[in-house]
């Protein structure tokens, strides 16, 4: 009977001995240091964005079916927001070239030049007995855009001669049938050589486009002068910026 008692005794503390092990193992083992580990250990002190381990998917979805917001994506479906979304403005430019304005007067002289040493075309007018020449070019900006300024290539050489830039908003009372028009900058364009940088660059202007029952323009005064190179008209652009998806 003791020796049962004895038996039973040693194989007890066998098996306390063997858990003992187990479990302090199972401790060295939770405490290994990544240093110690051939390749990268995930534990809870390297676990999140500082881990340099990457996960092959997310709630089973690869990466690709996930929008990045430092990168250009794509939605396949519809996406409702509940808020408020951020963005940023987008500036563009639109440009008016001497072809896309006509004369206001028929009856005036002018023409499309090419001066010499092939600086491009440009528009005269030839006119040297009248005041003046007007040309005019109609303005198509998207609705909410924001007008910036405005820039232009010309050459002014004599200081008899001038050009004028109006930029010109025309309100339409569809009631009446009446316009009215106000302008949102006029400038006189300074003595100027050929350059192919802009020669002129307007102020800031802050106008947003309202297509609605107004129409813009922009208009060209360009007086007489007696040499053809005295004042060409080149190009001018229209700086905007749109905040609207």
């Amino acid at each position: 009977m003791k020796e049962k008692f004895i038996a039973t005794i040693a194989i007890i503390a066998l098996i306390l001995s063997v858990l003992a092990i187990i479990l302090e193992v199972s401790y060295q083992i939770s405490e290994i240091e990544p240093s110690k580990i051939k390749g990268v250990a995930w534990t809870s002190k390297n676990d999140g964005l500082t881990s340099g381990l990457d996960a092959d998917r997310i709630d089973n979805l690869e990466s690709d079916q996930f929008l990045r917001n430092d990168q250009s994506g794509v939605l396949d479906g519809d996406l409702e927001v509940n808020g408020s979304i951020s963005y940023q403005p987008i500036t563009k430019y639109y440009t008016l070239s001497a072809f896309d304005f006509v004369p206001k007067r028929q009856d005036y002289s002018s023409e499309y030049y090419l001066p010499g040493g092939g600086t491009g075309f440009g528009l005269r007018n030839t006119n040297e007995y009248f005041n003046d020449q007007m040309y005019f070019a109609p303005v198509h900006l998207p609705d909410d855009a924001t007008i910036n300024k405005l820039y232009a290539q010309y050459t002014k050489t004599n200081e008899n001669a001038f050009l004028i830039i109006n930029f010109q908003v025309d309100t339409v009372d569809t009631k009446s049938e009446n316009f009215a028009n106000h302008q949102l900058g006029s400038y006189d364009l300074p003595l100027k050589n050929f350059s192919f940088e802009p020669s002129f660059e307007s102020d800031y202007i802050n106008h947003t486009v309202d297509n609605n029952n107004q129409k813009y323009s922009i208009w060209l005064s360009l007086g007489p002068f007696d040499d053809r190179d005295d004042v060409i008209f080149y190009w001018i652009t229209i700086e905007y910026t749109v905040t609207n998806l």
